[in-house]
């Protein structure tokens, strides 16, 4: 969760004080988050058992839902262009093909990131 956007980090809170906390909060925590993974699978476990889904409610505290495992399925076939053949057209038989519409061309973005913090302990 983000939080607002800071004009300058306190100079008591060099980069390295900061990695240094973060590894101790990652260390302090590891056993809970591998005591949850493992908790997981043991729902999952029991979801596959059962055949469906649950959620469990504990009062006070919260829920937790375990949805059913599904297998893939098969949609259908649909056309794919192959863009090296594509790329090799003449201009004017591209253009014949996107004004047919046959061709639909779309703009091709990158998704946009925050920096990434990754942790190794």
């Amino acid at each position: 969760m983000p939080r607002k956007a800071l004009k300058a980090i306190p100079a008591h809170l060099s980069r390295t004080a900061i990695v240094e906390r973060l590894l101790d909060l990652e260390i302090q925590i590891a056993p809970a988050v591998a005591k949850i993974s493992e908790l997981k699978e043991d729902l999952r476990f029991i979801s596959d058992d059962i055949g469906q889904g649950f959620t469990e409610e504990i009062a006070g505290k919260g829920a937790v839902e375990v949805k059913a495992a599904r297998q893939r399925e098969f949609r259908g076939t649909m056309p794919k262009l192959n863009a090296d053949v594509w790329l090799k057209l003449s201009a004017g038989r591209q253009d014949t093909l996107v004004d047919q519409g046959l061709v639909t061309l779309e703009q091709q973005w990158s998704p946009a990131a925050r920096p990434a913090v990754t942790v190794r302990l």
